[in-house]
């Protein structure tokens, strides 16, 4: 018998045993913190009879759950998703810079406009350029770089609560809207322009 406890067992089978004695789905597996399904199958040769009886009937009802309730889940994430779309720290007007926005599209993201133009001056860099001298001017000032790093921060956060709140719903629902994926491809977007801000600590136009 293997002296190593394995905790996440102990807490599956916690779980179930409350689901038997209140006949309520624990929130754990309606939010996805635990994957009912996943669980069921990992540990199928270690549950007793009993557990594997609980663990059919809580899949039935909680399949059954989320069906009746896919308008709401779905009505629910939209209203979080526009809040924080329409709230964006990284849409604020104090990153908007004339200069630089006049080469984009005008409801781009003026924090991927700045990514793009240090990837520019990365790959070729002409201290002549207007744009380029202005935006490399931003970014050597630690404190404003370290202000925009914080605000990117701030909407990954934010993302993250949301998509780790609505993946498994969504997901058993067999519907994940446009705008979930777009928030998984926005948090792209921002960890690649937060890594390159950074970078611009240590870069020197010799480089």
């Amino acid at each position: 018998m293997s002296d190593i406890i394995d905790f996440r067992l102990v807490r599956f089978e916690s779980l179930i045993l409350k689901f038997a004695k209140t006949n309520e789905i624990p929130n754990q597996f309606i939010d996805g913190q635990m994957d009912l399904e996943y669980l069921a199958e990992a540990y199928k040769s270690d549950l007793s009879e009993y557990h594997l009886k609980i663990v059919t009937k809580l899949k039935r009802l909680l399949t059954s759950k989320i069906k009746k309730s896919s308008d709401n889940i779905l009505e629910t994430f939209m209203e979080e998703y526009f809040a924080f779309y329409t709230n964006q720290c990284t849409k604020e007007q104090q990153w908007h810079h004339s200069i630089v926005m006049s080469k984009y599209r005008k409801n781009l993201n003026p924090i991927r406009a700045l990514y793009y133009e240090l990837l520019n001056i990365m790959n070729a860099y002409n201290p002549v350029n207007e744009i380029h001298q202005f935006v490399v001017d931003l970014f050597v000032d630690a404190e404003w770089r370290n202000k925009i790093v914080n605000c990117i921060n701030k909407d990954i956060k934010t993302i993250d609560n949301i998509i780790s709140t609505y993946h498994y719903p969504l997901e058993k629902i067999g519907e994940k809207p446009f705008e979930f994926l777009y928030l998984v491809e926005l948090k792209k977007d921002l960890v690649s322009s937060r890594s390159v801000f950074r970078s611009m600590e240590h870069w020197s136009p010799d480089e």
